[in-house]
């Protein structure tokens, strides 16, 4: 009897859970009827508007009649601050000031780099003058100021300064050949070393070598470039020849590298190991046969075509140490010429906010820009800051010795 009563007992509660089951499985079917109809009524009313809105724009465009957004570009000062002084015979310094070159320089930069950047003109909007662009992606490079302060500046916006700075030093890496020429035949050999040693007073070489840190920041893989000043750097090597300009560089090494791995690693090394540059015409000096020569510091190796100072460690004597103090002389053009490069594009004194990708592009085209003013001739006047910058590389340099690092 009991056992009867318990089956009827499991029998109801059976019967009560399938029946909650069910409600619950109606309510829940009802609630997905429910969204599924609210949802296609949303689709046909989402579907009606754009039907009608589709219709519309075809009548306005067939009657001519369709609504421009409200800006292409955003209106701004038609005559700022550029347009002003660029207009004006304003003095001459205060041009120089403000774009490291004389107005003249100025206009032949723009003529040089304007079949690169020049951009039409459209229905929508006026383009950026040649002159402005220039102006523009130089005040960047002279300044080093962000692109919102130059957005301001110029009365432009802070992207459009961005893509006009990075066309303006793809525009001049792409013209580098013009400025930036090594001597590879004899007789450009043969100038150079006359117009060096009109200079230097070293016989028979063709330029000084050397190398650079600039700062930048973190790259995804910091390790290497992380250098003894606590900073992240990269280098840049350069040969300087007559006037001060750069015959050759080498960009983005990483800091932490030893000048001779910069120098094995580069371009010039190659061509000079294999013979295709540096090899004629040769000198005879106290009958030995002398290929035409660079200049380089302790930190070099000694090579055919690289001389070195002897070691400042060991004894030397009379004409030894005349000719390590000869040998300096003549290299410190190539401080000198890094110290006006950074002076003249202050960029490069600061950390360069550039993405990493960038980083040579533009140290490139300070290092074009500088050979561009030294050609023209342009003075660099204000000694103060460049013995600053030169006295702080030479600190530098001298704590890598310090360190056995150079």
């Amino acid at each position: 009897m009991e056992d009867a009563s318990l089956l009827l007992l499991y029998y109801k509660y059976q019967r009560m859970r399938d029946s909650a089951r069910r409600r619950s499985l109606a309510r829940r079917r009802r609630r997905l009827f429910l969204l599924l109809q609210r949802n296609n009524q949303n689709m046909m009313f989402f579907q009606y508007v754009r039907t009608i809105s589709l219709a519309m724009m075809m009548i306005a465009r067939m009657v001519g009649q369709i609504n421009q957004r409200q800006y292409w570009e955003i209106p701004r000062p038609r005559l700022g601050w550029f347009e002003v002084i660029f207009g004006d015979d304003c003095q001459a310094g205060y041009w120089k000031e403000h774009f490291r070159m004389r107005k003249e320089t100025f206009l032949r930069l723009v003529d040089f780099v304007t079949p690169e950047i020049a951009k039409e003109d459209t229905i929508f909007r006026d383009a950026i003058p040649p002159h402005k662009r220039v102006a523009i992606a130089l005040w960047r490079l002279a300044v080093g100021s962000s692109f919102r302060a130059i957005a301001a500046h110029f009365d432009v916006g802070k992207s459009t300064c961005v893509k006009i700075t990075k066309e303006f030093c793809q525009a001049l890496n792409k013209l580098s050949r013009h400025y930036i020429k090594f001597p590879t035949s004899c007789d450009e050999t043969t100038r150079a070393l006359a117009l060096f040693q009109d200079d230097c007073k070293f016989p028979h070489a063709v330029g000084s070598i050397d190398g650079t840190h600039i700062e930048i920041i973190a790259p995804e893989e910091p390790f290497d470039y992380f250098d003894r000043h606590h900073r992240y750097s990269v280098i840049l090597q350069g040969v300087v020849g007559k006037n001060l300009t750069f015959l050759d560089t080498a960009i983005g090494y990483p800091g932490s590298m030893h000048d001779a791995r910069v120098l094995r690693s580069s371009d010039i090394f190659q061509k000079a190991q294999n013979g295709d540059i540096l090899t004629e015409p040769l000198a005879s000096i106290n009958g030995v046969q002398v290929r035409p020569l660079l200049l380089g510091d302790g930190a070099y190796p000694l090579l055919p075509w690289l001389i070195k100072p002897y070691p400042n460690g060991a004894i030397l004597n009379c004409s030894q140490r005349r000719f390590n103090k000869t040998l300096s002389s003549a290299r410190s053009i190539v401080e000198r010429a890094f110290g006006i490069l950074k002076a003249r594009w202050r960029i490069l004194l600061k950390r360069l906010d550039n993405r990493f990708e960038n980083i040579s592009e533009v140290i490139l085209s300070c290092c074009i820009l500088h050979n561009f003013c030294q050609e023209a001739g342009e003075e660099f006047d204000d000694e103060e800051i460049l013995r600053r910058i030169i006295s702080i590389d030479r600190e530098y340099l001298e704590t890598r010795r310090q360190e056995n690092i150079v």
